[in-house]
């Protein structure tokens, strides 16, 4: 028992970290209206709910999605497949991949829109990059 809480306690430290790296900067830059400690609270606030809304509909439908595959007895080959194409992702420079392909130019109008959504200074801009956050590939 005290080897898994270890464990865990040790994994999380390292998410911890990485997380800090990751979306610390997006977290500290953002274009927080702070006149006074209410409206600072309520667009942090709207900017993680705008966050978590992204990740529950994520969640919902690659729930719906597996529930499918799952129901059809497709599950294992779905499984096998996406470990070959990470293996494929691993292998193949990044750059090979993104290059001309609709993903790479979906990220690059995300990244767009997000900066777009920094240069206002509203609450409507703090959600909308919450939303958008959430779709940035970690």
């Amino acid at each position: 028992m005290t080897t898994v809480f270890l464990a865990g306690l040790l994994m999380g430290s390292l998410g911890v970290v990485h997380c800090i790296g990751m979306c610390g900067p997006i977290a500290l830059s953002l274009p927080v209206v702070q006149e006074n400690p209410s409206s600072k609270f309520i667009g942090t606030l709207l900017y993680n709910t705008g966050r978590v809304a992204s990740y529950a509909a994520l969640g919902a439908i690659f729930g719906m999605v597996g529930q499918g595959f799952s129901f059809f007895g497709l599950q294992q080959w779905l499984s096998i497949s996406l470990g070959i194409l990470i293996l494929v992702f691993l292998v193949v420079p990044t750059g090979k991949i993104m290059r001309g392909n609709a993903g790479g130019s979906l990220f690059i109008q995300l990244r767009t829109k997000l900066a777009a959504f920094f240069a206002q200074r509203n609450y409507h801009s703090l959600f909308s990059i919450g939303l958008l956050n959430g779709l940035l590939p970690c």
